[in-house]
C-alpha cells in the first residue's frame, strides 16, 4: 500500500516525509548536507535548471532568473490587492497575462513566461526525486499541505502543479491540521479531551486553528488566518527601514537595482534568524551599491518595534478565534507552534502572555518539519495503514456557502465551520411565470444578503419547460470535498435537466485579509440584517397573500381589480419600510376581500 508520502509545499522552504512502522520521518536532502528542508527556489543558468539550495546559493548573482515565493502568487489574479504587496520583496519580473501573474525569465537562452504552478511543479519534482532515491521505489501518490485559508482557486492551482509533476494528490490537507496529526503521533494518540490551538506562522502565510482532541479523534472546531502575512513581510519591513541608511553609507539608494534589493532582503532574513538567539547582530553586505559595502548593527528591540503591528495582528487573530469558538484562554490545553517564524522570541513572548497557564506546556517539536510529517500520516490514514485505522480527523469549512434566492437573500446550505467533506441538497421552486432558465449564483460569506458576500461563480440551467411560477421544483447540491474544492449541481426535477460547476472556475476572488472582516461584519450588522430580513419576509407574505387571492378570484372582476391595484402598489413600493408595508398589508386585509369571494 505504500509508500505513504506527505509534502509541505512551503513559501520559503519545503519538506517531504514518509510514514512507516508507526513513525513519520522527514526525508533529508542528500545534495545539501542532509538538510531536512529544501529551499523553495528555482533558477535558470545557461542551459541548466537549478532547484533548491543550488538555486538559492546563486540568487545574488542571478536575481532576474531566480524565482522564489511562488506559493504567494499561486491561484491569485494579477489584480489581487495583495499582489502589489507581495511584489515588494521580489527581485524577479512579475508580469500580467490574462489577469494571471507570470514570471519572466531567460530559460535555455529563450525568454519564457512561467506560471506559479510551473515553478511549484519543478520544486515538487525535486522532492519526488529525493523520496524515490531514499525509498528505492516510485513515488506517485502524495498528500500535500495548504494554508487553511487557501480558496478554491489556490487549491486548484496547487493540484495543477502536482499534476505537472506527475503526482496524484490523495488529498490537500490544511497545514495546521497536518501538524496536529504529527503531534498526536508523538503523543501516541493517547490524548484525553484537550483543546489545542495551532499557531502556524510561516514565511508567507499565517493560519490559526483550534482542534479538539479526544483519544484518537481530532476535530477542527475553528479555522482562521491570512494568506498574505508571514516572515517574508518582517524581512521586507526591515529592508525598508534600512534603505535610508544604505543611501547614507553607500552614497546612493537602492533605486531600481534588483540585485541590491535582493542582497539587502536576504541579509535582513539572516539577521532575523540571528536575532532569535541574540540581542543584536550585524548586517554586513559586500558590494551592495556601486561596489560599496554596507554594514550596520541591528538590535532585537529595533526589529521587534518595526514589526510590532504585524506581531500584534496575529494575537488579534487568536482573540478572534477564542471568541468565535466560544472558548476561554483557560480552556486551551496546548499551544502548538508551527512554521519557522514561530522561532522569533517576541512571538513566543506574546503567546506566553496570552496563555500564562499553558505556556510551560507549549509544544513545538520541530516547527519546520511537523507539517510534512503530519501529511505523511494523513497519506497512511487514507491508504488504510493498519496502525492508523482507528484515528479520525474532521476538518471544517471556514466560511458559509450558499446560493442567491429571491429579493437578494443568501440561502445557506453549508454553514461556516461545518465538518468536511460534506454534501447538502436543498429544494427550490421557480419564481417567474413561464421561466425558461434558472441561474444559480454561489456565494461565500456570513451576511444574510448576497450584496454583502462574495460571489464565487454562477451558471445557467436552461431549456426547462414553461409553467406557472412555483409549479416545478429544482434541487441545488453543494458538495465540498476533502480538498476544499466545491462542486455545485442543479437538477430540474420535471425534465431531469442538470447543470454543474466547480468553484475553481470562480470569476473573482477576494483579499484573504477581508475574510475575518466578513465574520466581524456579521456580528456588527446582525441586528440590521435581522430587521431587513423581517421586512422582506413581510413583503413576501404580502405577495403570497395577493397571489392566493388572485388565483381564487378568477371571474370576480371586483376582487381582481383591488388585487391588481395592490400588486401594482407593491411593485412600485416594494422597498418601503417594514412599518409602511405592515400598515398597508393590515389595511388591505381589513377590507376582508375573501368575504367578497364568499369565503371565510
Amino acid at each position: 500500500m505504500g509508500p505513504y508520502i506527505g509534502i509541505d509545499l512551503g513559501t520559503s522552504a519545503c519538506c517531504i516525509a514518509h510514514y512507516s512502522d508507526g513513525v513519520a520521518e522527514v526525508i533529508c536532502d542528500e545534495d545539501n548536507d542532509h538538510c531536512p528542508t529544501v529551499p523553495s527556489y528555482v533558477a535558470f543558468v545557461d542551459n541548466r535548471q537549478l532547484v533548491g539550495e543550488q538555486a538559492r546559493a546563486q540568487a545574488n548573482e542571478n536575481v532576474g532568473n531566480t524565482i522564489f515565493d511562488a506559493k504567494r502568487f499561486i491561484g491569485r489574479k494579477f489584480e489581487d490587492p495583495d499582489i502589489e504587496k507581495i511584489k515588494e520583496s521580489c527581485t524577479f519580473e512579475v508580469v500580467e497575462r490574462k489577469n494571471n501573474p507570470k514570471f519572466r525569465v531567460i530559460c535555455f537562452k529563450e525568454e519564457k513566461l512561467l506560471s506559479p504552478e510551473q515553478i511549484s511543479a519543478m520544486i515538487l519534482n525535486k522532492l519526488k526525486r529525493l523520496a524515490e532515491r531514499k525509498l528505492q521505489q516510485s513515488v506517485n501518490e502524495v498528500v500535500i499541505t495548504v494554508p487553511a485559508y487557501f480558496n478554491g482557486e489556490q487549491r486548484e492551482a496547487t493540484l495543477s502543479a502536482a499534476q505537472l509533476a506527475e503526482l496524484r494528490v490523495l488529498r490537500l490537507i490544511h497545514e495546521p491540521t497536518a501538524a496536529i496529526l504529527a503531534y498526536g503521533l508523538d503523543q501516541k494518540f493517547e490524548l484525553e479531551d484537550k483543546k489545542i490551538l495551532v499557531y502556524d506562522l510561516g514565511a508567507g502565510t499565517f493560519d490559526l486553528t483550534i482542534v479538539r482532541c479526544k483519544n484518537e479523534v481530532f476535530q477542527v472546531v475553528y479555522s482562521n488566518g491570512d494568506s498574505a502575512l508571514g516572515g517574508r513581510d518582517f524581512d521586507t519591513n526591515l529592508a525598508k527601514y534600512l534603505e535610508p541608511e544604505v543611501k547614507k553609507n553607500c552614497g546612493s539608494g537602492l533605486g531600481e537595482s534588483r540585485e541590491a534589493r535582493h542582497k539587502l532582503i536576504e541579509a535582513c532574513k539572516l539577521a532575523k534568524h540571528s536575532l532569535s538567539g541574540g540581542i543584536s547582530t550585524e548586517i554586513d553586505v559586500k558590494k551592495l551599491i556601486n561596489g560599496n559595502d554596507f554594514k550596520v548593527t541591528l538590535t532585537r528591540a529595533r526589529f521587534e518595534a518595526l514589526n510590532e503591528n504585524l506581531f500584534n495582528k496575529t494575537i488579534q487573530y487568536v482573540d478572534d478565534a477564542l471568541s468565535e469558538a466560544k472558548l476561554s484562554v483557560d480552556e486551551i490545553s496546548f499551544v502548538l507552534l508551527v512554521g519557522g517564524s514561530t522561532k522569533i522570541p517576541k512571538i513566543r513572548e506574546l503567546l506566553m502572555n496570552k496563555f500564562p497557564d499553558v505556556s510551560r506546556l507549549m509544544y513545538t517539536g520541530d516547527p519546520d518539519q511537523i507539517v510534512a510529517r503530519g501529511a505523511a500520516i494523513q497519506a497512511a490514514m487514507i491508504k488504510k495503514s493498519a496502525e492508523l485505522m482507528s484515528v479520525t480527523l474532521a476538518d471544517v469549512c471556514p466560511l458559509s456557502l450558499g446560493v442567491g434566492i429571491k429579493d437578494g437573500l443568501m440561502s445557506v446550505l453549508i454553514p461556516r465551520n461545518s465538518r468536511i467533506p460534506c454534501e447538502v441538497k436543498k429544494e427550490y421552486r421557480t419564481v417567474v411565470d413561464n421561466q425558461r432558465a434558472i441561474t444559480c449564483r454561489v456565494y461565500e460569506g456570513e451576511r444574510q444578503f448576497v450584496r454583502y458576500t462574495n460571489e464565487l461563480g454562477q451558471f445557467v440551467l436552461d431549456g426547462i419547460e414553461q409553467a406557472p411560477k412555483g409549479k416545478y421544483a429544482y434541487d441545488v447540491t453543494l458538495k465540498l470535498d476533502a480538498n476544499g474544492i466545491l462542486t455545485v449541481t442543479e437538477v430540474e426535477r420535471h425534465t431531469g435537466k442538470k447543470a454543474e460547476m466547480e468553484i475553481a472556475q470562480a470569476r473573482e476572488r477576494y483579499s484573504q485579509r477581508d475574510l475575518q472582516a466578513m465574520i466581524n461584519d456579521m456580528e456588527r450588522f446582525r441586528e440590521k440584517d435581522r430587521l431587513e430580513r423581517e421586512r422582506i419576509d413581510l413583503k413576501q407574505e404580502f405577495e403570497l397573500y395577493l397571489e392566493e387571492l388572485a388565483c381564487n378570484a378568477t371571474g370576480n372582476a371586483e376582487v381582481c381589480k383591488i388585487v391588481d391595484e395592490e400588486q401594482q402598489w407593491l411593485k412600485i413600493n416594494g422597498e418601503s419600510s417594514q412599518e409602511q408595508l405592515k400598515t398597508r398589508f393590515e389595511a388591505f386585509k381589513s377590507k376582508n376581500p375573501w368575504r367578497m369571494l364568499g369565503q371565510n
